[in-house]
């Protein structure tokens, strides 16, 4: 599997003159915590919760600013993603393997991953975010564990990864399916669906909604960011 297979777009990120407020708006309404900085659709940064913190820790700020007195609005608003960012850092390209750059990526914890055009260009063209390669093999955990649950559904591991990345498929682009729907398509049973369902949702990879008259319904999780 490649980057590209991973690779969000649209995506978050940052222009180096953007202001603290912008990103700190984005952060929360998009649900994340760290995003890529571009300089002219060039990347040249990383701005995250932790280098924001680590922005205001330097004592020639603190000198000036204690927790007790309100923060001096005018030094705030001239903050920008330049500042605030940690220069350079990992990026990778669409054509490299996922599975070659796990160890980095795990080395260095990672939550967001900066995706090139090439490493000499460094024209931004999306990112990957640990979630993303974390879903990709919790999705095969999943499967494992429903096989030992539901032991006459499907004869071997192949054919259960084969069934819940489908059963993931449709719910991804349908944003939610009832799971008798889910088993008529899937050709299974609405118990083996409901239990693929809540063996899915333990990782984290859908929802599991029930509803009056309706019945269990699978609903995507928002990957966002």
């Amino acid at each position: 599997m490649k980057v590209r297979d991973l690779l969000r777009t649209p995506y978050s990120h940052f222009d180096i003159n953007d202001t603290l407020e912008t990103i700190v708006e984005a952060f929360h309404d998009r649900h994340i915590a760290s995003a890529p900085v571009v300089d002219e659709g060039k990347y040249v940064g990383m701005v995250s919760d932790k280098s924001i913190a680590r922005r205001f820790l330097p004592s020639k700020f603190l000198g000036i600013w204690s927790m007790d007195v309100v923060a001096p609005i005018t030094l705030l608003r001239r903050i920008n993603a330049k500042e605030l960012m940690d220069k350079g850092g990992m990026v990778v390209t669409p054509d490299e393997s996922i599975i070659d750059l796990l160890p980095r990526i795990m080395d260095r914890k990672l939550d967001c991953i900066p995706v090139v055009e090439s490493k000499k260009s460094r024209i931004l063209v999306g990112v990957i975010r640990g979630a993303d390669i974390i879903r990709l093999f919790l999705q095969y955990f999943a499967a494992y564990n429903v096989k030992g649950i539901v032991k006459s559904a499907v004869p071997d591991r192949l054919e259960m990864e084969t069934l819940v990345g489908r059963m993931l498929a449709i719910v991804d682009e349908e944003g939610f399916v009832p799971v008798f729907s889910l088993a008529v398509r899937l050709g299974i049973t609405r118990e083996t669906a409901e239990k693929l369902g809540l063996e899915l949702e333990k990782h984290g990879l859908v929802k599991v909604h029930y509803r009056l008259f309706v019945g269990p319904e699978l609903v995507k999780v928002d990957k966002t960011g």
